[in-house]
């Protein structure tokens, strides 16, 4: 009698378990959408204006309100509108159900060779690990840098301050090293780059693997280079 109940509730634990991780995936797998309106410095509204998700172009643009509704998946961490007139604009997402754009008065054109030099792809084009900033408007909409490592860089997951760059190792042992990864600031290096103001930043690089090698033990973990504007 007693085999016949602990086999009952074996049963039972395992439906449970089961309708729980199902629930779990089928919630990582929602999809919302989202809406916005990206205008000028005079308020006008823009035509034609691309909208990318994590640095990659979906196949929305604004119609002659200057509107866009698209789909969105949760983990989303960057919105970026983007005008061959006016240049781009880039947020952080953090579950908005509206996200709209206002370029400024110092916006410039910019060609779509030079947004692919800044990390900017079609959705099936795989990026470089440098990725150029400058005339990217409205990175003070990330709160710190690490928000901004996370949301540009598919690789890097951050903890508080702790960078992780995934495939930047293969090895179960750190040699007595941290497992963070060799911060370089300026060719600097820095073990704390909490003070970075994110609008301050001209370019960021994720080096990882071989070309880690280059600098030794301490890149074992992979290497965050980041240079700031003059």
């Amino acid at each position: 009698m007693k085999r016949k109940q602990r086999i009952i509730l074996s049963i039972f634990l395992c439906l449970i378990t089961g309708a729980f991780y199902a629930q779990k995936k089928n919630k990582q797998k929602v999809v919302k959408s989202i809406t916005g309106i990206v205008k000028d410095i005079n308020n006008n509204p823009l035509t034609g204006v691309y909208i990318y998700l994590d640095s990659v172009r979906t196949k929305v643009r604004t119609n002659k309100k200057g509107f866009y509704k698209l789909k969105i998946k949760p983990n989303t961490k960057v919105i970026s509108a983007y005008s061959p007139n006016h240049g781009i604009l880039s947020l952080s997402y953090s579950g908005e159900k509206k996200v709209s754009f206002a370029f400024s008065d110092d916006a410039k054109p910019l060609h779509r060779s030079e947004l692919s030099e800044m990390g900017f792809g079609d959705p099936l084009r795989v990026g470089g690990t440098k990725v150029s900033f400058e005339g990217v408007r409205g990175l003070n909409g990330f709160n710190d840098i690490y928000q901004l490592l996370e949301g540009v860089f598919a690789g890097v997951s951050v903890t508080g301050t702790s960078i992780n760059i995934r495939g930047a190792t293969t090895s179960t042992t750190n040699f007595g090293n941290p497992t963070e990864p060799l911060l370089l600031v300026d060719n600097v290096p820095f073990l704390d780059i909490s003070n970075i103001i994110p609008s301050e930043v001209k370019s960021i690089e994720v080096i990882k693997g071989p070309d880690a090698a280059y600098y030794g033990a301490r890149g074992v973990y992979g290497v965050v280079k980041i240079n700031l504007k003059n």
